[in-house]
């Protein structure tokens, strides 16, 4: 994803290379997924103090047809971390001028405490 948002300066054809590559590779690789979610504020965000300070949340949100309620441990990313670099790369191709000091939180579900509604199979 560095490569792909370093290749060229124009943000239609970053974005138009990213899409492929998302639809095309990444998003087919579902056992690569970690289990953290992600979410990027920009510096000194109140709504990112407010919740890192909570240490704990609710994500609530409806994709394809279901929706979710999962309750999330909080913890701000280091820009050594995996996910924040990943994170900051996904972001950077859709946004060329993400700020270098974006803060981002990992989210991790409490699995025993999530809720999808209809209920997923298997999970």
């Amino acid at each position: 994803m560095l490569h792909m948002a370093k290749q060229t300066f124009d943000p239609a054809q970053r974005q138009e290379k990213a899409l492929q590559f998302f639809s095309e590779y990444y998003y087919q690789k579902i056992h690569e997924f970690s289990d953290h979610l992600t979410a990027s504020f920009v510096p000194n965000s109140e709504g990112a103090k407010k919740i890192l300070n909570a240490e704990k949340c609710r994500l609530v949100f409806e994709a394809f047809g279901q929706s979710f309620d999962l309750l999330c441990d909080v913890k701000c990313l280091e820009k050594t971390d995996p996910l924040y670099q990943s994170t900051f790369a996904h972001n950077q191709l859709f946004n060329s001028n993400i700020h270098p000091d974006t803060i981002i939180l990992s989210f991790a579900a409490n699995w025993e405490y999530c809720t999808a509604n209809p209920k997923i199979s298997g999970v």
